[in-house]
């Protein structure tokens, strides 16, 4: 029986298609031979931007689309703007910033013509300033110049009338985009350069980076010799339980982890052959919830031991100097008598890379150096004067 019926499908299908639609599923998704060469004046979406969170999209067809809209599985409003010679013009704008699915299609009448997709690249500003982030500084003063190149070149585009939507007037729009494309990367990208001249100011506001031997890095942790490489790999600032941590620089936030529980601690592997990677994933599991920022500077802060993390501190989120992130807690530790509270915090040095600009997941983070490795204790205490304000 299910034989026949997928041979009807089929069936239906290729009759569909004569009649120059196709029915594909449920009555909603369609296909139309009459629809074609689909184009957008650009494919890229800056999501954070109020000019560059819309695109004008284009599709040849024989017959009217002026009824037609577009369609996107995201929060976005679209309308038709016009017609030159069998093409059709209409504009999609995204409401907010939180879209991840790229696809936009034709849609008539609460249907979608599969046939009209286009896939588009959305991106955060967050995105750029994690990019940016892993350029050396030489190599982001070489893509400014090209930047500014360009942008000087196409300076005469800088204000046209938008409103003129027809192929006559398509080069010039699509020239007036780019323009504003380029400046709005450039300013990401100067925002980097900027911020790799800063010093980091106490994650912790009112306390100072802790000076005692035994709370800067380096500092060793035989206890943890059997699952991890015992030594202390950042900074403890001694503060009340609740007490607000922010950014210590400007960034973006590149990991949370809130789903902390005590009994991920039964996670930890012990034993003499671990490897490199096994002891540190069970040193993160060690810092409990957490946050992870990443600097202009390139460098990955691990914000850990948090009690909570605020709500609008998620993943691509770009924060400024000071920006509450969330607060001093003991989320590794069960003993509910614990009074040692403190953040630790970790910072880990961008070895800048430009190849794996973008490219970096949690563990390729956590095998970066951290700031001050192997020095001995007077080297450190002397080096994180120039580091923090």
């Amino acid at each position: 029986m299910s034989y026949i019926k997928h041979i009807l499908v089929i069936a239906l299908l290729i009759c569909g298609t004569f009649l120059g639609y196709g029915f594909v599923s449920g009555g909603n998704i369609f296909f139309d031979t009459e629809i074609s060469s689909e184009e957008a004046l650009s494919k890229y979406v800056f999501l954070d931007s109020d000019t560059l969170n819309s695109t004008i999209i284009s599709y040849t067809s024989n017959r009217s689309l002026e009824a037609y809209t577009l369609h996107s599985s995201c929060n976005t409003r679209s309308r038709y703007l016009s017609e030159n010679g069998g093409v059709y013009y209409f504009k999609i704008e995204y409401v907010d910033d939180l879209c991840t699915n790229p696809y936009v299609y034709l849609s008539y009448q609460g249907g979608i013509l599969s046939n009209t997709q286009l896939t588009l690249s959305l991106i955060r500003q967050g995105e750029l300033v994690d990019y940016f982030g892993d350029f050396p500084e030489e190599e982001l003063v070489k893509v400014s110049t090209v930047y500014n190149r360009m942008i000087t070149s196409l300076q005469l585009f800088k204000t046209i009338d938008t409103s003129l939507v027809t192929d006559d007037a398509y080069g010039y729009l699509e020239k007036h985009r780019k323009y504003h494309e380029y400046v709005y990367r450039d300013q990401v990208l100067r925002s980097v350069l900027t911020g790799r001249q800063e010093a980091y100011i106490s994650p912790v506001p009112g306390y100072q980076i802790s000076e005692k031997t035994n709370k800067i890095p380096n500092a060793g942790r035989p206890y943890r010799n059997s699952y991890t490489d015992g030594i202390h790999h950042g900074w403890d600032i001694d503060a009340p339980k609740w007490t607000s941590v922010v950014a210590l620089a400007d960034g973006v936030i590149v990991r949370v982890v809130e789903n902390f529980h005590f009994s991920d601690l039964s996670k930890i592997k012990e034993g003499e052959n671990l490897t490199e990677d096994e002891k540190l994933r069970n040193l993160d599991l060690l810092r409990g919830k957490q946050v992870w920022l990443k600097t202009l500077k390139g460098d990955v802060v691990f914000y850990s031991h948090l009690d909570s993390v605020y709500a609008d501190i998620q993943e691509g989120t770009v924060v400024k100097s000071g920006h509450p992130l969330g607060t001093i807690g003991a989320t590794w530790v069960p003993d509910t008598n614990y009074t040692d509270f403190h953040l630790h915090f970790a910072i880990q040095k961008n070895p800048y890379n430009r190849k794996m600009a973008g490219k970096y997941d949690i563990v390729d983070y956590m095998k970066w150096d951290w700031y001050f490795r192997g020095e001995d204790a007077q080297s450190v205490l002397s080096g994180q004067k120039a580091l923090f304000q």
